[in-house]
């Protein structure tokens, strides 16, 4: 096919696994950015009578009227991306004719095997991802609750969700890190000797952190069977293994019946408690407000500046499981 073009980004050094996906459909009048959490196989796309469950962000991009650079930083880390993956040249250079003011409110987080030297650590992984949350201004000191629907789960640690876990709440990586290298506490971040860490520094996680992955009945009872659930991912000597969170674990099964869940999905919402909630409801009753349109965040106090920030409102996810 003329017009398709796959790239196979290098798989050298440290590199073990490249599990992005990413599609860039060029229109005569607009690009189609996709990020699907479906493999390039049949039953990820709905082949094999619908046996898996997947989703897709989407957004269009019209075709620029004048020639000025796009300067979001949902583009600048999209190109990063690209050029590490060894993208043609001239295939990014096309990403210039188009206009990426839509994305300002969105971030691109990618993860970019092998080392990163300088300050390229901060653009990729979980790094990446409290970057992100930085610059979109959703930074806060509060405890999150962290709901992270996954199809492929490896050998994973509480050192690892705690750095999943900052990210979240903006942090760039370096607390974690601080705290890993540190021999007496607190001890003082590395990029901030003002501001002192705790050893216990984000240890709320293990009460805040939820992974729903499906079960082996889940799975065998599922339409397609373990046949079809050949990218759900996941081995026992990592759940047994010593060190293995299993408690954060929690079944997952679509509101499509039958269906096996490929989604990858982390939803976070501040934590409440009692009197926060019974406030909150409080002043729900008591508002004449009209209504207003729904929209992807709402307005939180940031209590770490004293401030009102935009966190993300958490939906309803098909196939999120109780957590009771």
């Amino acid at each position: 096919m003329r017009n398709l073009r796959l790239c196979f980004p290098p798989m050298g050094g440290q590199v073990v696994c490249m599990h992005s996906k990413l599609m860039l459909l060029f229109h005569p009048e607009y690009l189609r950015l996709v990020v699907p959490t479906a493999n390039l196989t049949p039953y990820d796309w709905g082949e094999m009578n619908g046996v898996m469950e997947n989703s897709v962000f989407l957004i269009d991009l019209p075709k620029k009227n004048v020639l000025e650079k796009p300067t979001t930083h949902f583009y600048e880390d999209l190109v990063v991306f690209l050029k590490a993956s060894t993208l043609h040249e001239n295939i990014i250079a096309k990403l210039d004719n188009f206009d990426f003011s839509k994305t300002s409110k969105y971030a691109f987080v990618h993860t970019i095997g092998g080392s990163h030297t300088d300050t390229a650590w901060k653009r990729t992984g979980y790094c990446g991802l409290g970057r992100a949350v930085e610059r979109l201004n959703l930074c806060t000191s509060i405890p999150l609750n962290i709901d992270y629907i996954a199809s492929s789960v490896g050998a994973i640690t509480d050192q690892f969700l705690r750095c999943m876990y900052l990210a979240s709440q903006g942090d760039d990586g370096l607390t974690e890190f601080s705290i890993r290298y540190a021999k007496t506490f607190p001890v003082p971040r590395r990029d901030n000797p003002s501001k002192l860490l705790k050893k216990d520094t984000g240890s709320e996680w293990s009460d805040r952190f939820r992974l729903y992955f499906p079960s082996q009945n889940t799975v065998a009872t599922s339409k397609g069977g373990p046949r079809c659930a050949g990218t759900v991912c996941f081995q026992s000597k990592w759940y047994n293994g010593e060190n293995f969170p299993r408690h954060i674990l929690r079944d997952c099964e679509s509101q499509r019946k039958g269906l096996l869940m490929h989604n990858k999905v982390l939803i976070s919402t501040p934590f409440l408690s009692l009197q926060d909630k019974v406030l909150t409801s409080l002043n729900d009753r008591s508002s004449t407000s009209a209504p207003t349109t729904p929209s992807l965040y709402q307005k939180q106090p940031n209590a770490a500046h004293g401030l009102t920030s935009e966190v993300p409102i958490c939906p309803k996810v098909p196939g999120a499981c109780s957590t009771q």
